[in-house]
């Protein structure tokens, strides 16, 4: 709840009214003529479950009897009495990091008691960077994760409030009942971390923890801003039945609207194709690297346009494909070290993948089709294919053009 206290100006020892803080002593930021600056939360994650967990939007992990499944609109990760029981859930969407803008994340969790030999994670992580609230072991913690290394705080160690109801807000976290949690980090590779949990008795937030970085440390906190949702549970030779359950998940970017916010890597190309009767034929594919100057890659990219040509004598049917099997496909950078698009346009068969768009051409005709819109997103690893069929020999002819969210 913001709050204000008395500005005392150090160069003049004048006393004002002007600041405003929150528990975290946040300040709210002025213009130089007073006018108070304000933003809104534009969501780029938003994930609930009543109807499920979803393989469209998430990457799931379950092993040795490990499982991820719905009940009562929750997510229910559950590591199973298996000593090595492992399920956990990534969003195959990446929370994109713009400079100078915070991101907060927001979610529900409802954990198990700690046990020894297991754990319990969820935030904003992949296997080599990020940020999560969780049980290691039987320690309630939180963890800044940099190059795969996890530097945790225990809650006894919390430098805000130890939520044991003897720190400031007299708050005493049952972690086992549903609890509200935020996440927030403003970057700049030293903005700080802080980590809170919604009081729902006075309906305020209460940071807890947050970790300071400028004028602190040397470096950025972690390699790679631009961060998957995850959770995860999993048994290290415990054989208890460790449970985790989220209801909803937000992902939300302060400051800016992504579709709006500028995409400094940008590409285009055109191919020509002569298709054969009564095959559907892979005119061009692009993919996503999964790696990038030696990196795992976490940059999404978003379609702005295509269009399509044909010449022949009957109609064509364009059609667009996720993720489809191309044999033979052979992949290539668009531009090694300025892109992490590859694209096969040599290929000539495909089969399978998820049917996104489809549109007819005359026998002579063109069509040109703005996608940004759509917000038709490619994460690393998708594959889109525009592929061509007609019922005589035609020449096409597409051109994609892209942006590059770095």
């Amino acid at each position: 709840m913001p709050y204000i206290v008395p500005n005392t100006n150090l160069y003049n020892g004048i006393t004002n009214f002007s600041t405003i803080d929150d528990l975290a002593g946040r300040k709210v930021q002025n213009t130089l003529f007073g006018e108070m600056l304000t933003t809104i939360r534009n969501p780029l994650l938003i994930y609930k479950f009543d109807y499920g967990v979803s393989e469209y939007e998430f990457t799931l992990t379950q092993t040795n009897s490990g499982t991820v499944t719905e009940s009562n609109s929750q997510a229910i990760l559950q590591s199973s009495t298996n000593v090595f029981g492992l399920a956990s859930v990534q969003s195959k969407k990446y929370c994109r990091y713009i400079p100078g803008c915070e991101v907060i994340l927001y979610f529900t969790a409802e954990f198990t008691t700690g046990a020894e030999d297991s754990i319990q994670k969820i935030g904003l992580y992949d296997k080599n960077n990020g940020y999560w609230i969780g049980y290691n072991g039987t320690d309630f913690c939180v963890s800044r994760r940099k190059n795969s290394t996890d530097n945790i705080i225990n809650q006894s160690d919390f430098n805000i409030d130890t939520l044991d109801g003897r720190g400031k807000s007299g708050l005493l976290l049952d972690k086992t009942k549903n609890n509200i949690y935020r996440i927030s980090y403003s970057y700049l590779g030293s903005g700080n971390i802080t980590f809170e949990v919604l009081n729902s008795d006075i309906l305020s937030w209460v940071p807890f923890h947050t970790i300071k970085w400028a004028n602190y440390n040397n470096g950025v906190h972690v390699l790679q801003p631009s961060l998957p949702v995850k959770a995860e549970v999993q048994n290290l030779g415990n054989n208890t039945n460790i449970i985790l359950k989220t209801g909803s998940i937000n992902a939300s970017l302060a400051g800016v609207n992504l579709l709006d916010s500028p995409s400094n890597r940008s590409g285009s190309i055109d191919v020509t194709k002569t298709i054969s009767a009564n095959v559907l034929t892979n005119i061009v594919s692009i993919k996503v690297a999964t790696s990038f100057n030696s990196k795992n890659n976490n940059i999404s990219v978003i379609g702005n346009y295509f269009s399509v040509a044909s010449d022949g004598n009957k109609i064509v049917k364009i059609e667009t494909y996720a993720n489809p099997t191309i044999p033979s496909a052979s992949y290539q950078y668009y531009n090694t070290a300025n892109s992490v698009v590859e694209y096969d346009s040599t290929s000539l068969y495909v089969s399978g993948g998820t049917f996104s768009l489809g549109l007819a051409l005359g026998k002579s005709d063109s069509k040109y089709i703005e996608v940004k819109n759509l917000k038709r997103y490619l994460y690393p690893g998708n594959v889109i294919t525009i592929a061509a069929f007609s019922t005589n020999d035609s020449d096409i002819t597409v051109a994609f053009g892209w942006d590059e969210l770095f």
